[in-house]
């Protein structure tokens, strides 16, 4: 009996009348084939493998830089908040701009100090207004002018809410200190920001 290899057979058949059987036997894929299917296997995997690290890479590098502005503006605007002058300006000043501005109501008198004012029918409480306003692109004075005439109208809001018709012993509180003066205010001017802090009473007094 004569046997028969094939390649492509999945198993042995028997050749009818020859009493030949034919038994499959697999081949073996050749070696250079292979071989260069690895090569290209291993190149694609390491190619893969170096774009990851390239995008990995940018990746971290936009953390750092976004990272390092922020702490830029962060340092920049600790810098500008840092600054806080403390300026003494004059209430006339301010309060004829205030006037010119329509800033305050005539209703209400502001008596600064010890300036000296009719009698109190009737004592209303002791107020404080804290203000602040932008000091951006404005002078120290400007912007602590404007802080001044935004704690006065709101003593003057005040002092109707209570029923009474004027606010007496107007003086500065800024920062806890205790400024008495009839004729300046004190207040405190950074970068971006001035405020003031004044207090006065609110009173009722006799026409």
């Amino acid at each position: 009996m004569t046997t028969v290899l094939c390649c492509d057979v999945a198993s042995a058949v028997t050749i009818e009348g020859s009493g030949t059987s034919v038994g499959a036997i697999p081949m073996q894929p050749d070696s250079k084939v292979a071989s260069e299917m690895n090569i290209e296997k291993r190149r694609a995997m390491t190619q893969n493998s170096t774009l990851e690290r390239v995008e990995m890479r940018g990746y971290k590098m936009k953390q750092l830089a976004y990272l390092v502005l922020i702490s830029m503006l962060l340092f920049s605007y600790s810098a500008g908040n840092a600054r806080s002058t403390l300026h003494k300006i004059s209430i006339d000043s301010a309060l004829e701009w205030g006037e010119k501005e329509g800033v305050l109501l005539s209703s209400v008198q502001l008596y600064f100090g010890e300036q000296e004012h009719p009698a109190v029918e009737s004592e209303r409480g002791t107020y404080t207004s804290n203000k602040k306003t932008n000091a951006v692109g404005k002078s120290d004075e400007k912007a602590c002018k404007w802080a001044f005439l935004s704690a006065m109208k709101s003593l003057q809001e005040r002092a109707i809410k209570e029923g009474g018709n004027a606010v007496i012993n107007i003086h500065s509180f800024y920062f806890k200190n205790k400024f008495v003066s009839a004729t300046e205010f004190e207040c405190g001017a950074g970068a971006t920001v001035a405020g003031v802090t004044m207090v006065g009473d609110v009173v009722k007094l006799a026409e």
